[in-house]
């Protein structure tokens, strides 16, 4: 099921609001978790099953856990994470690895292996609550159904926001009481206005992407190119920040406090400033669970001296984003391409941090936000690209300054669409509107203001409406990690 969906908007999202806000407060859970596990099924039946027997065993064996010391204590810790990484692994990992020696040993084709929606983040918010418990940094869930609400909670199930279970179960024990009017108004607000980039914006770009991306590159020429490469990076941006925008409304809603996803990540200067913008979330993820403990191994063996005239810190720093990358380009897709993305994005945080972040910082904003949205648009071909040789195809084009003739058609509609989503993209590089877009998402107005916060909602609401209803179902792309 799909949040920019008729099925979705008209029917599930009314008929769960008004069940949640006419029941008991004690039914609320329930409530939660049924909608959950009802729009769960909608994606993946048969996976559903197996998702949860392994919340039951999770859920049990994480007291035992919290209550063990020493060795007993890791046993199960590792049990509970081999588990689902293994789960990981074989829906999302298997044709990859298979395809890695098939060839080579002339091995038959292992058939179909569907991808669940949202396995990946599925995984990932397991994998933090079972370390948070280990660590005593969170307590466990006070119930089964506090857990499965947890991993299942439909606004944040199938593309995140990763959420910690901290901060979680605090909103889960508010659910007796209403959230305010406030809250209620600024969450459909959110909803409304993820909409409208969802399908106003990223939808029509994306056919644009497509047609570019599905073309031979000997049919492409650079400017062509060039328009196809943009038109993917404002549109990866737009669908996903405009799902994060949805579960947050969605969340708010209801009283859930989902974190915030995007934070204009195209004005970062910088692929480490990127990632502190971009998917949030996710990059919090990485540096506490995987970053930090990989530098924390490095440190532990390398001793305190320079190699090759770097400091041990430097070396530390270099091993543990470029394997934190290489796993974030891995989590992102089964292919060459998406693990090339994700070590390109490792070297360029590398040189940042031997001497790139220094340049940057001299050569003024403008500069070094123009030089940082050009190495993120670079690496988005490879991430949309369906091979790697498709890619350096596509590159070659790129780089070739080729005049040749092509069949795309630059439309009005799309250079309209390309000055809209680098306006939206590239305002916050203004700090005022920054702190203004602060002030739109999280201030309680006066009510005046709240009137016409009120009347924005139904506005967009019912544009975005109107696009879902004429133009149908079109998926966001994060659903396929």
């Amino acid at each position: 099921m799909n949040f920019s969906s008729s099925l979705f908007i008209l029917y599930f999202l009314p008929s769960f609001l008004l069940l949640y806000f006419i029941s008991g407060q004690k039914a609320r859970k329930i409530i939660i978790l049924l909608a959950s596990i009802f729009f769960f099924l909608w994606t993946k039946p048969s996976f559903l099953v197996l998702l949860i027997i392994t919340l039951i065993i999770e859920h049990y064996l994480v007291y035992v856990m919290y209550e063990s010391n020493g060795k007993a204590k890791r046993i199960i810790l590792i049990f509970l994470l081999l588990m689902n990484i293994s789960i990981l692994v074989y829906y999302k990992y298997t044709h990859f690895f298979y395809n890695q020696f098939a060839a080579w040993l002339n091995l038959p084709d292992i058939g179909k292996i569907i991808l669940p929606a949202g396995i990946s983040f599925i995984a990932f918010q397991k994998i933090s609550y079972l370390v948070d418990v280990y660590r005593k940094t969170t307590t466990p869930a006070r119930s089964l159904t506090d857990y499965m609400i947890f991993i299942l909670f439909f606004p944040k199930i199938l593309a995140g926001p990763i959420v910690r279970f901290n901060a979680f179960s605090s909103d889960l024990s508010a659910q007796n009481k209403n959230p305010k009017i406030e809250e209620r108004l600024n969450g459909f607000f959110r909803f409304s206005l993820g909409l409208v980039k969802k399908v106003m914006i990223a939808n029509v770009l994306g056919e644009f992407a497509d047609e570019i991306f599905s073309t031979n590159t000997s049919m492409l020429n650079t400017s062509t190119a060039w328009i196809g490469a943009l038109t993917y990076s404002f549109q990866i941006y737009f669908d996903f920040s405009a799902y994060s925008d949805m579960a947050i409304g969605l969340g708010r809603i209801i009283g859930f406090r989902i974190p915030e996803n995007f934070n204009n990540p195209y004005v970062s200067v910088g692929i480490t400033g990127f990632w502190k913008r971009w998917h949030i979330t996710l990059g919090t993820w990485l540096r506490d669970y995987l970053f930090l403990p990989s530098a924390y191994a490095f440190s532990r063996k390398m001793p305190e001296e320079k190699y090759l005239k770097l400091k041990t810190e430097k070396w530390i720093y270099i091993f543990a984003t470029m394997l934190t990358m290489v796993i974030c380009g891995f989590w992102h897709g089964a292919g060459w391409s998406f693990i090339i993305w994700g070590l390109y994005h490792g070297f360029i945080m590398a040189l940042e941090k031997l001497f790139l972040m220094r340049l940057l910082k001299r050569s003024g904003k403008i500069i070094s936000v123009a030089f940082t949205f050009f190495v993120v648009v670079i690496g988005w071909v490879m991430f949309r690209a369906d091979s790697v040789s498709y890619a350096f195809d596509y590159y070659s084009v790129i780089f070739s300054l080729s005049n040749a003739g092509s069949d795309f058609m630059i439309t009005p509609q799309l250079v309209i669409l390309l000055i809209v989503s680098g306006i939206f993209s590239f305002s916050a590089i203004i700090n005022r509107i920054e702190k203004w877009q602060i002030t739109v998402f999280e201030h309680n107005a006066s009510l005046k203001g709240l009137f016409l916060r009120m009347v924005a909602t139904i506005i967009l609401f019912v544009v975005g409406l109107s696009y879902v209803t004429a133009s149908g179902f079109n998926p966001f792309i994060y659903f396929r990690f």
